[in-house]
């Protein structure tokens, strides 16, 4: 068969397929968590203003978004094409790139956001947003300014062409990074805001297939998908849409025969996709390690296929999170990833103690939790520690919640544990009696953003520390992170000499100790933080490894000069996404730097915080 005959055949066959293709009540989503809450439904307490400490890891409420992993909201403005009357391919469209979920008062960004960046270098950052950002902090940030209505370089009305073209609609490329930071949900009530015909434009369409997909919003998905093979019937994706969705209804017949045409006609250009699709349906096996598309994503979440130990081991986190929240996994495997993901801000705390609840207890475990915690180690010692801690008071809940933070931070998934703790800690007052818990209290808060409330910790342990050897160690054990949130520690290290000294005669590595401190000078820097130290003493102890992306710290620089702060926001993506959050010091510094210099200085302290605990501190 030729490329054209083929092309023909799909684009028949795909029509005939869509007039069968009803919005189905099959196989039901599969739920985020065992126990599902809401996600992000708090508006942040506060804003990032002035040097105030502030709880960055919310964001504000969207307009009756489709939950993720539901069965999906009210469209937004309306409700999605029906997909009749249609008629012959979409040219182009008018869509409005200025749309949002968000004003400012609503918790979003400034109007003016891209004020003074060009057009091609926002299209060509929201291009390049990348999907394995491991910083809370930016990740939500980032959602703020893709989420944000704002007007954009150029005309506020912008031409999508059916193909994309090269005059690409910068909501479309919106769309395409939330995506790729893994949030379906939000992309589908942002492109629900779309009106008229430009609802229909094929780039569109895709975007509203793959949310509506991947969030279990079958009906809206395969909506879009009838609508896009009206839309384009000669290309392939709109016959896999159409397979992922038939799967997903139980279609099973007109999902084979949508197998059939793709493999006869050579156009679906996705072994991949057709293997996981067949072993989907029962036919043969699924593929070692298919690419982590939108599509195959939905094809296992709509299946009894397990994601592949590819997925889990991923250094996506919405990939991990996703995989996470697949119930053919065992759930203590799934703790697990969901810790991780957390730990990157894609699953966020009320979804992460909906699976720490889904694991049963023995009262004789819960009544002797600090010992079996300890027998079990890991996600499920955390979570019967949470348990535990839930129910305990005063010293009691104190140690438990030690002993899990402890076993997180040696696990590397303090970050995301911190904020399921962090309101029983909350609850526990500051007292003299409590200095064996105070290092985990003020650590735990000062990882969620309650600076205030660790200020207090660290103010009761100052208070001490003169005639308490195990105060003034924990001051010392403290001083990185308090310094970091600008809280001053009465009795422990007056400066970092002093703090590397202390350092020193514990027995500290001396090269990892050097370079903890030239992290902390340079992180110190970039906060306008005071410190005698200088940088002419720390030469030749800078870490040797390399650093990416020198373009990339350059144009950050000039962004935050220019006071472009949708642009700096995505630049400071890059650059950490290029790098890690562990990465090289001076990347960090600038990340922190240029957040700073367009008046972000609460996440800008906060980055600073994860760049340090990444670094081991």
């Amino acid at each position: 068969m030729t490329a054209s005959r083929a092309s023909a055949a799909i684009g028949g066959l795909a029509l005939a397929l869509a007039a069968g293709l009803t919005p189905c009540g099959g196989a039901a989503a599969t739920p985020l968590a065992p126990e599902q809450s809401a996600p992000r439904q708090a508006t942040l307490q506060r804003l990032a203003q002035g040097s105030q400490p502030i709880q960055l890891f919310q964001l504000p409420q969207a307009p009756s978004p489709a939950a993720p992993g539901g069965s999906g909201g009210p469209a937004l403005g309306g409700g999605l094409p029906s997909g009749s009357g249609l008629g012959g391919p979409l040219e182009s469209a008018e869509v409005p790139e200025n749309l949002g979920l968000w004003t400012k008062d609503q918790g979003g960004l400034d109007y003016n956001l891209w004020r003074g960046s060009r057009r091609e270098v926002v299209a060509a950052l929201l291009d390049r947003v990348p999907g394995s950002l491991a910083s809370p902090t930016l990740r939500t940030l980032a959602l703020r300014v893709l989420l944000s209505e704002a007007e954009t370089p150029g005309r506020s009305v912008r031409t999508v062409a059916a193909d994309g073209g090269t005059d690409q609609n910068l909501l479309v490329l919106r769309g395409r990074a939330l995506l790729a930071l893994g949030e379906p949900a939000y992309l589908g009530a942002l492109m629900n805001l779309i009106q008229g015909e430009a609802a229909t434009a094929p780039a569109v369409l895709r975007l509203k297939v793959q949310a509506g997909l991947l969030t279990g919003d079958d009906d809206r998905a395969c909506a879009a998908a009838r609508d896009g093979v009206a839309r384009e019937p000669n290309d392939s994706f709109w016959t896999k849409a159409q397979v992922a969705c038939q799967v997903a209804t139980g279609k099973a017949d007109q999902a084979m025969l949508g197998l059939d045409l793709l493999r006869e006609s050579g156009e679906g250009g996705d072994a991949g996709f057709l293997q996981l699709a067949g072993a989907a349906l029962g036919y043969g096996k699924a593929p070692k390690e298919p690419a982590p598309t939108p599509l195959n994503l939905a094809l296992v979440r709509a299946s009894k296929l397990v994601p592949p130990p590819s997925w889990r081991d991923s250094r996506d986190p919405a990939v991990v999170a996703m995989a996470a929240r697949d119930e053919h996994l065992g759930l203590d495997e799934r703790l697990a990833l969901a810790e991780r993901a957390a730990s990157a801000g894609v699953v966020q705390p009320d979804e992460l103690v909906g699976f720490y609840k889904a694991r049963s207890f023995t009262a004789e475990q819960l009544g002797q939790a600090a010992v079996q915690a300890a027998k079990l180690k890991g996600p499920q010692a955390r979570a019967l520690l949470f348990a535990a801690a839930s129910a305990a008071e005063g010293p009691a809940r104190g140690a438990l919640i030690r002993q899990a933070m402890e076993s997180a931070r040696a696990d590397g998934v303090e970050l995301g544990v911190a904020r399921v703790f962090e309101p029983l800690v909350a609850g526990i007052p500051a007292t003299a009696t409590l200095t064996d818990f105070a290092p985990s209290a003020a650590r735990t808060l000062f990882l969620s953003g309650r600076y205030e409330l660790a200020g207090s910790w660290v103010e009761q342990l100052s208070r001490s520390a003169a005639v308490n050897p195990l105060a003034r160690q924990a001051l010392i054990e403290l001083w990185p992170l308090a310094k970091l949130a600008g809280i001053s520690t009465v009795g422990g290290p007056a400066d970092l000499s002093v703090w590397r000294a202390a350092r020193q005669q514990a027995g500290t590595d001396p090269s990892a100790l050097a370079a903890d401190v030239v992290l902390l000078r340079s992180l110190l820097y970039a906060l306008g933080e005071s410190d005698p130290m200088t940088f002419a003493e720390l030469l030749g102890s800078a870490p040797a490894e390399s650093m990416a992306g020198t373009s990339t710290l350059l144009a950050l620089e000039q962004a935050a000069a220019g006071g472009r702060l949708g642009e700096t926001v995505l630049l400071d993506v890059a650059a950490v996404a290029e790098n890690g959050i562990e990465g090289h010091p001076y990347v960090e510094a600038k990340a922190v730097e240029a957040l700073n210099r367009v008046g972000r200085p609460g996440e800008a302290r906060a980055l600073a915080m994860e760049a340090a605990v990444a670094r081991g501190l």
